[in-house]
Order: structure tokens, then sequence, then C-alpha cells
């Protein structure tokens, strides 16, 4: 995955949040429709959290669209 995963516990907890959150509301919304203000509020997290795990929004949503429930797709 591009974006800046943290490999701790807690992290990557907070990462699959991201991801399952980001793929529900990309899928909903659309791109444009879902802001990552959206995504960090729906995980309760900052969005300066969300930052530290993906770089960019296209990281967000190419990860997301990757991301299955027991981890990334290899």
């Amino acid at each position: 995955m591009a974006g800046r995963h943290n490999n701790s516990s807690d992290g990557a907890t907070t990462c699959g949040r991201i991801l399952d959150a980001s793929r529900r509301l990309f899928n909903e919304r659309g791109y444009v429709g879902t802001t990552t203000a959206a995504i960090a509020a729906e995980v309760r997290i900052t969005e300066g959290n969300l930052w530290y795990h993906f770089r960019t929004k296209l990281d967000l949503v190419r990860d997301a669209a990757l991301f299955r429930r027991s981890g990334p797709v290899r």
C-alpha cells in the first residue's frame, strides 16, 4: 500500500478502520462527495491522524479499493 502505514498494532487497527470507512463512504458518496474530514469523523480520529497514515486522498481511495477485512490484496 502506498500510504505511510504504522507497523504497530494500534496503527494497523487504525489503518484498517480508516480503510473500512473509506471504502463504505466512497461507495455511498463517490470520490468527490467523500471528504477526508468525513472519513476521519466516521473513524473518530482527527484529520491529521488520517494524513499520518495516508499521504493523499488518491492513495486512500486506491488502498481502500484493494483492502479486504483480512488485509491487503497481494
